[in-house]
């Protein structure tokens, strides 16, 4: 299996491809690794593209040269590329991209959100009540977190605990609320689906 990811050090973004071959002593994962120019805090790569906010909350959109990066307008603490792109400013203020520099304010307030390639949106708030986006207005899930994913894997949440749960039900990023969460064993700071 291939698949790309990409992390950040004080300077550069790191981009690696990792490959993973099956063997007859077992599975090697290998990478190569590449930098590309830019000071990011955050990262997100999804349909949209690859998204970046720094410190300064400064937007950037990587370039199709896969080099440069190219700022966009507005200031974002948090953002997530999928099949849109959604970000949170340091006000917990929610926006979505409309595209040319233009982003639409959206209802509610979260501390950090994720946006999925089918466009399925979830959020948790700074007091670490969990959400949904409907498409017309956000659904409140029950639990706490500090942070969830949504995405093929299905929706994930990290706790204050550093505790991992999965949103029974919603595996293959379906547009459902699922039903309870299940505890997965481990200790995580941040999960992606």
């Amino acid at each position: 299996h291939n698949g790309a990811r990409r992390m950040t050090n004080r300077r550069h973004l790191i981009s690696a491809n990792l490959v993973m071959q099956r063997g007859s002593s077992g599975v090697a994962l290998t990478a190569r690794w590449r930098s590309i120019p830019g000071r990011l805090t955050r990262i997100s790569k999804g349909r949209s593209g690859v998204w970046g906010v720094n410190r300064y909350g400064h937007i950037y959109k990587l370039n199709g040269n896969g080099r440069s990066w190219r700022r966009i307008s507005g200031g974002l603490v948090q953002i997530s590329s999928g099949s849109s792109v959604w970000g949170v400013n340091r006000h917990d203020q929610i926006w979505r991209y409309r595209g040319h520099n233009r982003w639409q304010r959206m209802p509610g307030a979260l501390h950090n959100l994720d946006v999925s390639d089918s466009g399925h949106v979830w959020g948790v708030s700074r007091n670490g009540q969990i959400w949904r986006w409907t498409g017309r207005n956000w659904q409140h899930i029950g639990g706490r977190a500090k942070q969830v994913t949504v995405g093929p894997s299905g929706v994930w949440v990290v706790n204050r605990g550093n505790n991992i749960y999965y949103r029974r039900g919603t595996y293959g990023d379906r547009n459902t609320a699922g039903s309870g969460w299940i505890h997965i064993p481990g200790k995580l700071k941040w999960i992606s689906s």
